[in-house]
């Protein structure tokens, strides 16, 4: 492969964010690392495919780290996510579960702020209304 297209390869791209101006943030993640891999799901017979739809998955942790460190690298994913999501869409992220796999496998879901899950907001709105 030419040196031209090892160097373009590698080279920083606001896109892939490895530009920013938040230095500790930029350290902190190329020190520690975080890959995510977002797919589109394939096509399934009798749904309409929505554009607007992917999934991503992402390591936070291990079962033997502290439930600090997990939420940390978590919340570091959102804002990532929420970073590189497009400007005009507010709801980017609608859902976020948490998986357990080796001896567990467990699934949890998951509510934060940077999340917009319409079925968790309509559930707190009934059950303040409830409550009032």
């Amino acid at each position: 492969k030419p040196l031209i297209g090892i160097l373009r390869d590698q080279f920083p791209k606001k896109t892939l964010g490895t530009v920013g101006t938040d230095m500790a943030k930029l350290v902190k993640t190329f020190s520690n690392g975080q890959y995510v891999e977002v797919e589109k799901p394939s096509d399934v017979i009798g749904y309409n495919n929505d554009p607007s739809y992917a999934r991503c998955e992402a390591m936070i942790g291990r079962l033997q780290m502290e439930d600090k460190l997990i939420e940390e690298n978590f919340i570091s994913l959102l804002q990532n996510m929420m970073e590189a999501s497009p400007k005009k869409n507010t709801g980017f992220i609608t859902k976020a579960e948490i998986f357990v796999d080796e001896r567990l496998k467990k699934k949890m879901r998951v509510h934060h702020d940077l999340i917009h899950d319409p079925l968790y907001t309509n559930y707190l709105k009934t059950k303040q209304a409830a409550t009032a």
